[in-house]
């Protein structure tokens, strides 16, 4: 491994651009936070010097044995944060980047692409909010000793240009430049032309200055600079490269757990791509349903505890030969376990918005992979499956059952499962398990009173309500619904209805607690909308049937002056019912 002669920023991009320099599979993916990218720009822009890299040089006769990625040239946080694999034919050698894979892969967004995350209020999982963003200076705001940093930041392309048109008037105004147009200035003379077409307006000499200098700094560091040093690894061998790798990536952002497997598993599964099988899974398990939100790192815990591995926790000891083989050997009833999870949990009415602890899946999962028959999404021979697994569900949610320590649970609740002898998912031995301790899935009378205290917007209140309607059919869209509307709690209509002004409060608090919560149908919620509940009540055809299902108390009338009875005698109903469900 010998140092070669530095680079310019300039020249490593355009190898990266024409494909020359490629990432290995045992590289993971762009991590970088805006903040990092900006950082890096700003310490260049200082002109302080930078780690130096490491390249692996890959002969021609070697490039196909290998996986290889090329660098990511747009990312966008919601669905385009995976590299594209390269297409390497052989016919010339290529450089694989071992380390500085996130500098180099910062450089070449700021200056090639772009960058999307999901905007202040933007709504999560919409692609309208995360819109494309580039880098760019603000050539304006001179370094002080208020101001020890170069004003850079990512912004939409429309916000900068309307940034540039408005406000000229120091020292107010701002001139974002783009950063990837400095690629375009090629020479000295270009970049004092764009200085004379863009910043005349600038009368300020202490600012017109700053402005020209940072520019033609920015230009010298992109240009020619050598500032891209690196030593050359030229070694054929991958487990000599893989050993370097794992080595030299123990510092900056450190590889996790699921970075060291897929380094592991690519080099170890030569006829499957690991991280290309990982990453879709991944994907498509998000997809299922209303969306679920898990990472490579779960698939990873997912592989060692369905191969029943003793030590489920994602260290480099657990990712041997002999374990890699017995993963692959696993792999595809693996994924096939995992997928009858996801829809069957999605099935339930369950998703990532109201199920915040993955490790829930890892039991069922292993379930289903020791039952491969099974097709407990809708088999009707398997309601008591279906129930014992909502139950399973239900309980360790409003318990945060893996709230510490979650491998101390996992694997004694694997060995139950594994000698289970009652055909079904063994919720009832599980409880046994760990009751009286510090992970007890039982309920008592004041852990049920707590529960019905929860609001509408609580996390966890869905799950409540979930196993008091076990039999409606998630696979439509349910919403919480306020039955006499929280909207109505206000003052004014209270008073209007005659309500004591002294319980105005206190109908406005219950108002929106589970005694008052039912799961409606999306689009029968939205026709009731805000609409009174006595009013409701007459609507409905079958009152009768609606009470039972809704557990709804006998009231000769169901008006505003009747809600705090009503309140307290559903709350009796649904405590009876909950320690009913969940002893």
């Amino acid at each position: 491994m010998a140092f070669q002669t530095p680079l310019t920023i300039k020249e490593v991009i355009d190898k990266i651009h024409k494909h020359e320099y490629l990432l290995p599979s045992i590289q993971r993916e762009f991590v970088w936070r805006p903040d990092q990218v900006i950082n890096l720009f700003d310490s260049l822009l200082k002109e302080y010097p930078i780690n130096s890299f490491l390249f692996w040089k890959v002969q021609r006769n070697n490039v196909k044995e290998y996986i290889f990625y090329e660098f990511m040239r747009t990312y966008n946080q919601l669905n385009n944060n995976l590299t594209k694999k390269a297409d390497v034919s052989g016919e010339r050698e290529i450089t694989a980047i071992l380390d500085g894979q996130q500098r180099l892969t910062s450089l070449y967004i700021a200056l090639k692409g772009s960058y999307a995350t999901r905007k202040k209020y933007g709504k999560k999982g919409e692609l309208q909010s995360y819109p494309d963003k580039k880098l760019f200076l603000n050539l304006l705001r001179p370094l002080d000793e208020d101001n020890e940093n170069y004003e850079l930041s990512f912004l939409e392309e429309k916000e900068a240009n309307t940034t540039n048109k408005g406000n000229k008037s120091l020292p107010t105004a701002k001139f974002w430049f783009p950063i990837s147009k400095i690629l375009d200035l090629f020479e000295h003379d270009d970049v004092q032309q764009y200085i004379n077409d863009n910043l005349n307006f600038i009368t300020d000499n202490d600012v017109r200055k700053f402005a020209s200098k940072t520019l033609f700094r920015l230009h010298k560091v992109i240009f020619t600079s050598p500032l891209v040093s690196y030593f050359l690894e030229e070694d054929a061998e991958l487990e000599k490269v893989l050993s370097i790798f794992i080595r030299v990536n123990s510092g900056g952002t450190p590889l996790n757990p699921s970075d060291l497997l897929f380094s592991f598993a690519n080099s170890h599964w030569t006829d499957i791509n690991f991280k290309d099988s990982v990453n879709s899974l991944v994907g498509e398990l998000n997809s299922i349903g209303m969306r679920f939100y898990i990472d490579k790192a779960f698939v990873m815990k997912s592989i060692l505890y369905l191969s029943d591995s003793s030590d489920i926790s994602a260290k480099v000891d657990n990712f041997t030969a002999t374990n890699m083989q017995k993963f692959k050997d696993n792999w595809d009833q693996i994924i096939v376990a995992l997928r009858k999870t996801f829809k069957l949990v999605s099935s339930l009415g369950f998703n990532g918005s109201n199920l915040r602890a993955n490790n829930i899946f890892h039991p069922i999962a292993y379930y289903l992979f020791k039952n491969p028959n099974k097709n407990i999404e809708t088999g009707l021979e398997l309601a008591n499956d279906r129930n014992n697994i909502r139950k399973w569900i239900v309980l360790t949610s409003l318990k945060r059952f893996f709230s510490f320590a979650p491998d101390g649970a996992l694997r004694p609740i694997r060995e139950l499962i594994r000698h289970n002898t009652t055909h079904t998912f063994p919720i009832d031995s599980i409880v046994d398990k760990f009751k009286g301790g510090n992970r007890s899935l039982s309920f008592s009378n004041d852990d049920i009173d707590k529960l019905l205290t929860q609001k509408k917007d609580d996390p966890t209140t869905f799950v409540v309500l979930s196993i008091l309607y076990p039999n409606l059919n998630y696979k439509d869209s349910f919403h919480i619904d306020h039955m006499y509307p929280k909207a109505k709690m206000k003052s004014a209509n209270l008073s209007a209805n005659m309500i004591d002004v002294n319980l105005h409060f206190d109908y406005l608090v219950k108002s929106d607690q589970l005694p008052n919560l039912q799961l409606l149908e999306g689009s029968i919620n939205q026709e009731k909308s805000d609409m009174d509940f006595s009013v409701y009540c007459t609507l409905i055809n079958d009152f009768p049937g609606y009470s039972q299902k809704h557990y709804i108390p006998k009231l000769n009338l169901y008006g505003y002056v009747e809600f705090l009875d009503f309140y307290e005698q559903r709350k009796t109903l649904l405590k009876d019912k909950l320690l009913l469900l969940l002893s």
